[in-house]
């Protein structure tokens, strides 16, 4: 009878100490370094429809128009050379690359002017 007393005594006072530490911080470990990607988001596929100081209007679809922020280093490409906004005429086929900013809008970094893709040859 007293072996248990004894036993009982034990296990009560090491129960909670075990309990406890089930419930203790872990250690934090390292995770990926580095800066957070600046890399484009998306690149947006469309038809310019318009081009203010600060937005960019793209038709993606006929019933479906974006409007994406436009900063002071948004690009202007038309065959990897840099063009002014200017020059773009509305309705030109476009692609944007886009980011993500903090408000989960997006920016753009990138305009380029899509140039036509020459037409495959007929099979022989």
């Amino acid at each position: 009878m007293r072996k248990i007393i004894v036993l009982a005594t034990v296990a009560a006072m090491a129960f909670p100490a075990i309990m406890a530490a089930q419930y203790t911080r872990r250690a934090r470990t390292a995770t990926a370094t580095g800066a957070p990607y600046e890399g484009p988001a998306a690149t947006l596929h469309g038809t310019l429809k318009a081009l203010t100081k600060k937005e960019i209007t793209i038709e993606v679809d006929p019933d479906q128009s974006l409007t994406i922020r436009r900063t002071r280093k948004t690009q202007f490409l038309k065959d990897g050379q840099p063009v002014k906004p200017s020059d773009i005429p509305l309705g030109t086929a476009v692609a944007v690359d886009t980011k993500q900013d903090p408000d989960l809008k997006l920016s753009a970094l990138s305009l380029t002017i899509a140039t036509a893709k020459p037409a495959p040859a007929p099979p022989q």
